[in-house]
């Protein structure tokens, strides 16, 4: 490096580098923002998107009722929230859901984890991976 005799060239050399380096930092973050708010966006579905899976998912819950399934779930429950979103809310089909805030003593007598959600069918409690598709095979209702 060459510095001169009032040190301009360094200045000059130091100003470039440090101006170089928050270019880079303000690329990452911008970037980093930017895949957050797209998955966001992704995750969130439209109210006609949610319309259509809730009617959609009518005629499976009924087969999954006649099926003997019993979903026990709280609201304060985040696991729950889902399953029964994708299951199309709570008013999808009578006896679907058991929801332990409304009416504890039915859980405390039934339940046999004592953690939420609990799925039984027939009695049995039963754990899945993918409680969506293995409700399907377990059941034999057709996901629609």
């Amino acid at each position: 490096m060459c510095i001169s005799y009032d040190g301009k060239v360094f200045n000059m050399k130091l100003k470039i580098t440090l101006a170089l380096l928050l270019s880079v930092a303000v690329i990452i973050f911008i970037s980093q923002n930017d895949s957050s708010i797209q998955e966001t966006k992704q995750e969130r579905p439209t109210t006609n998107e949610e319309t259509v899976e809730g009617s959609m998912n009518s005629s499976f819950a009924r087969c999954l009722v006649d099926s003997g399934v019993v979903i026990y779930v709280s609201k304060t429950c985040p696991a729950c929230k889902d399953l029964v979103n994708k299951l199309g809310g709570y008013d999808v089909a009578d006896g679907l859901f058991v929801e332990c805030g409304q009416d504890p003593a039915l859980c405390r007598a039934n339940m046999q984890t004592k953690y939420v959600p609990e799925i039984q069918i027939n009695g049995e409690v039963v754990e899945f991976q993918n409680r969506i598709d293995g409700l399907s095979k377990e059941t034999g209702c057709i996901l629609p």
